[in-house]
């Protein structure tokens, strides 16, 4: 875990709000542990921390898995649910959801951000929350992919939210490779506030440019703590 000296500032401030957009989501999304589990490292530095996981809502349709994702506290991903808990304390996400678990790849941080801005939306409707982007490095290495039906994969995931990615760990099973993983946690992006003069906000122009600061801080988070030669793809 690597925290940058402006994030150790801002978590250490127990009035402050954030949301913690996390990439890449990879076949698991690692980095999640970390806010998830009260006993990961940035939970015992950070013990006034309260934190709330959004996940898709398909999850909460599955008998036993909704189970688990309610015990470590996560709710609802839906807009209404998660104003509401940005209400009450910090939120985090992974961005990139099934869609980027279907583009992973060992070798490549391939992240899907593009045209997703509803993270930065709900940060900038917020008064007073910062938002702050995460990298977990190492979490595209922890399985070997493949590309097999790739096509009706992604027509699957795409039209009914169902994402089947073909891979395999340690011995071909589900046991992820033994990969070092370093959570890189990054300098909090504070956001513009709504004019007295606006009656809707974000406006889109407003929101383009935070979209495109936040895509700039995260290449720059990239570029200073990945291994050298380390790709990165925004798509």
């Amino acid at each position: 875990l690597t925290l940058t000296d402006s994030a150790k500032a801002a978590l250490n401030d127990q009035k402050r709000k954030f949301v913690f957009a996390i990439h890449p989501h990879g076949i698991h999304c690692w980095p999640l542990n970390m806010f998830s589990f009260t006993q990961a490292p940035l939970r015992k530095q950070f013990p006034h921390l309260i934190c709330t996981g959004l996940c898709a809502s398909i999850m909460f349709m599955l008998p036993v898995v909704r189970e688990v994702f309610i015990s470590l506290g996560y709710v609802d991903a839906s807009r209404k649910i998660a104003e509401k808990s940005l209400e009450l304390g910090s939120i985090f996400v992974c961005t990139g959801g099934e869609r980027e678990a279907m583009v992973t790849t060992v070798g490549v941080d391939r992240i899907v951000l593009k045209n997703r801005k509803g993270f930065i939306r709900l940060a900038m409707a917020t008064p007073g929350v910062d938002l702050v982007p995460v990298i977990g490095l190492g979490v595209s290495d922890l399985y070997t992919t493949y590309t097999w039906f790739e096509t009706f994969r992604i027509w699957l995931q795409r039209s009914a939210s169902i994402a089947i990615p073909i891979f395999h760990g340690r011995f071909f099973t589900p046991l992820p490779y033994r990969i070092p993983i370093n959570i890189i946690i990054g300098d909090p992006i504070v956001l513009p506030t709504k004019p007295a003069d606006q009656s809707q906000w974000p406006t889109t122009d407003a929101l383009d440019q935070v979209h495109a600061n936040y895509i700039a801080a995260l290449k720059d988070l990239h570029r200073k703590y990945a291994p050298p030669g380390r790709q990165l793809e925004i798509i």
